[in-house]
């Protein structure tokens, strides 16, 4: 099955025409093209395979980074050691390199796609959680809500039955209760709100192009701070046939 793209970009095209990946979980770097594709800003980062290739990646991006193992076999990377924040020199890099590599190798016998250097944000951003699921009795539905450690806490979530557009998922940013820490409680800056609907309606358009493939598309975090939008971190499940 092929995925529907936006009209005339070339760059979603070359996403798009792609077949759908084996049944399961897409690797982190093919899920970060997904969104770039249909227009989600997503944090810069370098997929690398040897840790000299990671400093360099590291001094293009800006210290301080963090390291990501990269592979379709491996959810939660932390619970194993793949991943590594906040490294602030070339040192820090190569040994962190190492280290994620090697727990990612332990813990995916089919091997891993390389290591992912991404930029470092700040804690002075809000973190918001936006997915898709495919629901048995409804299709897919959208839900928006608090991100990070948050979602599992509070459970403040707003839910949608696709399509959506970004007028819809304004209404649903609206209604959560935590929607005070995005108008800059604390002294911190006010979220663009309107910025933010239309990153997350581009998510969901994301996960609509995926057709009868589609099980879930998750961004957790969703990074804000005031219209700076950026998604951290991208989990993609299909069901299909094909190379991703």
């Amino acid at each position: 099955m092929r995925h529907r793209c936006p009209p005339g970009d070339t760059h979603a095209a070359s996403i798009c025409q792609a077949p759908a990946p084996p049944d399961g979980r897409w690797s982190e770097a093919s899920a970060r093209e997904l969104l770039r594709a249909f227009g989600v800003p997503v944090v810069p980062a370098e997929l690398v395979n040897s840790s000299a290739e990671a400093v360099r990646a590291a001094e293009r991006l800006g210290f301080p980074v963090a390291l990501k193992v990269c592979s379709p076999q491996i959810l939660h990377k932390s619970d194993i050691g793949a991943v590594a924040l906040g490294l602030g020199t070339a040192e820090e890099v190569r040994a962190a390199y190492e280290r994620t590599r090697a727990a990612g190798e332990r813990a995916a016998p089919c091997g891993v796609d390389g290591v992912l250097v991404a930029a470092m944000r700040g804690p002075e951003g809000r973190e918001l959680f936006a997915g898709v699921r495919l629901d048995p009795t409804f299709g897919p539905v959208l839900a928006v809500g608090l991100g990070g450690i948050w979602i599992e806490v509070l459970g403040d979530v707003s839910l949608r039955v696709l399509p959506v557009d970004a007028a819809e998922v304004h209404r649903m940013l609206r209604e959560l209760r935590g929607l005070p820490l995005l108008a800059g409680a604390r002294g911190h800056a006010p979220a663009d709100l309107d910025a933010v609907a239309r990153a997350v309606a581009a998510i969901a358009d994301a996960a609509g192009s995926l057709g009868g493939t589609l099980r879930s598309v998750e961004v957790n975090p969703l990074w804000v701070d005031g219209n700076r939008i950026e998604a951290l971190d991208a989990l993609v499940v299909t069901e299909g046939n094909g190379a991703p």
